[in-house]
């Protein structure tokens, strides 16, 4: 049986930590004993449950074959992987054989943690003792420069040790450091030197939280960069100077910190990608420049941050820089923008797309804009039945339209927008914060998912199967909306009626998008049950965004909806109460629909903050 792939990205989402408890394991224990998980066994699941798995299973040295560790993932919450690895007692080859084939390696934070099952996992699996008489040269060698993916949240001497012994197989490198602290900074400084330097075969970088200095050491950086295919930048205070190319042109021959010269190649990055500058603190030139280098950039993140004032995103001088001929390349190539900035005005925001006529998605991230924003998005007019009335808006065609951290943003719009964009795969839309004075109840209350002129009203509901659906190739669906005052969770001032249409209508997702392949939404309907704000909001340090998902429809209800998704894939299930358990009869037609179910659950009054937890099961086909 061949393992099916693994959906672990350097961007992917970081796990919560979590502790096993006696009843999940108990409720988890059938299912893990479905031969197709064993294939997933250590990419994912926690290291309690890990454990329990090796455990229940009675073959755990089939944990050692090849397609099983090439991915390694490991949450850095309980240190219990020594223990786990203890009681199964392997011998030293088999530790050997199981380190030979680990290929990506992901560790995550918890401030807790001393770091030491991270360490007891690196010297016993990865870095062989040189003292030990069994291991061989040949053994050694062969266990160095296996790792083509490293992403760990810190900096400690045995990950530059890591980084030392796979300088020649390292494709991906994610690494969170602490720029203000003097041990990771000094570890920092010798990644961008010595190490990156070195790793003629990486494609892609990340770096967070670090610190690029000017001179040899930022010039380090910055011809590292020539060879990258996918580059990120967050949180780092960016001091290297990035030449201009319009400077280049000039000379630059007297022998500056920046030691570019006139006789030299203009500074471009002519295999970059995917770009991503996020809150980086630097003169606003400087970003400006390594964007430049960009020219075949066809994703572009840039959460704007200028010292040492935050200013609006340069929108204006982004424009005047796209209207040059020596940007045609930039502008051809350029199909997804996430732009960040305080405000951008219908003009500006005109011209912006007009200079991109190949842009296939916009992802917003906290922009206010003018008033006629969505109108030049969407166009005027209604799509219906495969044809269409009015003008136009410029996102017809576009896959993906998301809008996340406008408090801007209403049910209404996002009606406006699933309703007029038929091409649709990816669609987001967080306001994140709702204020005391918000009149909506909840997300699938103020979004009419027929089209404009059917009636919502209770007596006149029209059936599903003859309701149009033209947003019917989304494949991605984000909704994080919790549009309720927490004043009218805790009183329950909803009527029975208006309880039952939000039912149907949330049924409509279900019947409509047969062909989903993940959902995240959050929405706080009264009839079942009620969840403060503060008890579903989930801070993800990583990206600066305040985030919630969830389900909250009744059990028996959710369940038997979800069942007709036949393409989902990943669902992340977020339920704060007890009601939830694996071992339930209601479950078991999870059994070969999931790829993977992430569920936190917890006591009612216990948000995720406050000890909800979460687990992850990889089920049957994929």
């Amino acid at each position: 049986m061949q393992a099916s792939s693994s959906p672990t990205t350097l961007q992917q989402h970081h796990a919560t930590d979590t502790v096993s408890t006696t009843t999940k394991t108990t409720a988890t224990t059938k299912a893990l004993q479905m031969p197709e998980l064993l294939l997933h066994i250590g990419l994912h699941l926690k290291v309690p449950i890990l454990a329990r798995c090796i455990r229940v299973c009675k073959t755990w040295h089939h944990l050692f074959e090849p397609l099983l560790w090439q991915t390694f993932e490991f949450p850095a919450s309980e240190p219990v992987f020594r223990s786990s690895i203890t009681k199964l007692q392997p011998s030293p080859d088999q530790f050997r054989r199981m380190a030979s084939r680990i290929q990506r390696l992901m560790f995550y934070k918890n401030p807790t943690s001393r770091f030491t099952s991270f360490e007891y996992l690196i010297t016993e699996l990865l870095l062989p003792d040189n003292n030990d008489d069994e291991c061989d040269s040949a053994e050694r060698t062969k266990n160095r420069g296996q790792l083509t993916c490293l992403d760990v949240y810190f900096m400690i001497p045995t990950v530059d040790t890591l980084l030392r012994q796979n300088q020649g197989s390292l494709r991906q490198l994610r690494i969170t450091s602490n720029m203000y602290r003097p041990d990771a900074a000094y570890l920092a400084r010798e990644v961008l030197t010595e190490r990156i330097l070195g790793m003629d075969r990486l494609e892609e970088l990340s770096l967070i939280k670090f610190h690029i200095p000017k001179g040899p050491q930022g010039m380090a950086f910055l011809e590292t960069c020539r060879r990258l295919k996918s580059l990120e930048l967050g949180i780092v205070k960016l001091d290297a100077l990035v030449p201009s190319q319009e400077a280049q042109g000039q000379g630059q021959g007297d022998g500056g910190s920046n030691n570019y010269d006139n006789e030299r190649e203009p500074f471009v990055l002519p295999r970059l990608r995917k770009l991503t500058l996020d809150r980086v603190l630097a003169e606003g030139q400087e970003q400006m420049n390594l964007w430049k280098a960009g020219t075949h950039v066809e994703d572009l993140t840039w959460v704007w941050t200028q010292q040492p004032s935050a200013l609006d995103f340069p929108i204006a001088e982004v424009c005047g820089h796209l209207a040059r001929p020596s940007s045609l390349s930039m502008v051809q190539s350029l199909a997804r923008l996430e732009l960040s900035g305080k405000t951008v005005t219908d003009k500006e925001f005109s011209r912006l797309l007009e200079l991109l006529p190949n842009l296939q998605g916009l992802v917003v991230n906290g922009t206010r804009f003018g008033p006629l924003a969505l109108t030049t998005l969407l166009g005027d007019g209604v799509e219906s039945s495969g044809s269409r009335t009015g003008r136009r808006g410029r996102a017809h065609g576009w896959r993906e339209l998301s809008f996340v951290n406008c408090m801007w943003l209403t049910g209404w719009d996002t009606q406006k927008i699933l309703t007029s964009c038929s091409s649709l795969e990816i669609f987001a839309g967080s306001p994140i914060y709702i204020s005391q004075t918000t009149s909506h109840r909840t997300l699938f209350s103020t979004i009419n998912f027929n089209t404009p002129s059917e009636s919502l009203s209770s007596s006149q509901e029209v059936p599903l199967q003859d309701r149009p659906w033209v947003c019917s190739g989304l494949k991605h669906l984000d909704v994080r909306f919790l549009l309720c005052t927490e004043n009218e969770s805790r009183t329950s001032t909803v009527p029975a009626r208006d309880s039952d249409t939000m039912r149907l209508r949330r049924g409509i997702i279900y019947d409509r998008l047969a062909s989903l392949t993940r959902l995240q939404f959050l929405s706080c309907s009264n009839h079942d049950g009620i969840l403060p704000s503060s008890a579903v909001i989930r801070f993800e340090e990583e990206s600066g965004i305040r985030r919630a998902y969830g389900l909250d429809f009744s059990l028996k209800y959710g369940l038997a909806r979800l069942a007709q998704l036949k393409r989902l894939r990943e669902l992340r299930l977020y339920r704060l109460d007890n009601e939830l358990c694996m071992g339930k009869e209601e479950f078991r037609w999870l059994e070969g629909q999931f790829l993977e179910l992430v569920a936190v659950l917890g006591p009612f009054d216990r948000g995720v903050l406050e000890g909800g937890e979460e687990y992850r099961f990889y089920l049957g086909r994929g």
